[in-house]
Parts: C-alpha cells; structure tokens; sequence
C-alpha cells in the first residue's frame, strides 16, 4: 500500500490517468455485459431490444421516498432480491454465449459477474485498508474504532486517581 501511496505522490498525473484508465474500462465492460444481457432476454420474450431493456428497467427501478424524514429508496425487488437476479440473469446469458460458441461475450460476462460478485469484498478490503493506513496513531497503534467498540464494557473497571499534597 505505501508503494502505491508513493508511485501516486511522485507522479500524480500518471496515477489519475491510470485510474481513470481503469474506471472507463469498467464501465466499458458492465456496458457491453448489458447489452448483451438485453440482447438475450429480448431474444427469450421475442421482442426487440428496446422494449427488453425497458423491461428490466422497470423490474429494477428504485424510486427515492421519504419516510419518517428519512430518504429511502422503493422498489419491485426486495434489496435482497437484486444481486441474486442479476447474477442469475448473467449467468444465463454465459450460457446461451458459450453454447453458440461466442467467446468474447463469454468472457466479458464472467468478467462483469465476478466484478458484481466480488466488487463488495473488494470496496470493503481496499477502504478498511485505506482507513487502517490513514488512521494510526503518533504512536503507530493503529487501533481503529471497530476494535473500540467490540469492548465489552462489564470488563471494564473505572478508577480516579488523585495525588496528594505532602
């Protein structure tokens, strides 16, 4: 980590272009997993691509709401429900690719889908990582706040000490 921290203080132009490199690839490869998941869903309902897409537009669209003064969003889908549909949704669309033997298609959506299924992990492991490096202490501790609160406070034993004047 502090190798990368480094390589990005001497050169931070190269490090941004790098970066946003690497993002535009991203979002090439989960644009181009779409399409050819719209392509194959359209394929399955006989319609065209525009009313597929629409389709599954509908199905995951979440509508911003205030409740209880507090902004939540609503939707068909359950959140627990999304990741399992897009990922099964992916996972039929490998195989219609692999078995018309479409090896690019194939490709990018074993990328995208492994992308979708471990890009949480990723997002967790490179911010607790990051937080971690950020936030050690003077004294190179480097207790978080995680570690403070899983404390058990019945362990604790509070005292007050006072000197005296002799």
């Amino acid at each position: 980590m502090r190798l990368l921290i480094d390589v990005a203080v001497r050169t931070p132009k190269l490090a941004i272009a790098i970066v946003v490199m690497l993002l535009v690839a991203l979002a090439g490869i989960s644009a181009y997993a779409g399409y050819l998941v719209i392509g194959v869903v359209a394929g399955y309902l006989g319609t065209g691509r525009f009313l597929a897409g629409l389709l599954l537009g509908i199905l995951f669209l979440r509508l911003p709401r205030v409740r209880q003064g507090k902004l939540s969003t609503v939707g068909l889908l359950p959140k627990a429900a999304r990741l399992p549909i897009v990922v099964a949704l992916l996972a039929a669309s490998m195989l219609n690719y692999f078995y018309d033997g479409n090896t690019l298609a194939v490709a990018c959506l074993v990328l995208a889908a492994s992308l979708l299924v471990l890009g949480r992990w990723m997002k967790f492991a490179l911010v607790s990582r990051v937080s971690s490096f950020f936030s050690k202490s003077a004294f190179g501790t480097g207790r978080s706040r995680k570690a403070d609160s899983k404390i058990d406070d019945s362990t604790i034993i509070d005292a007050e000490f006072r000197e005296r004047k002799d």
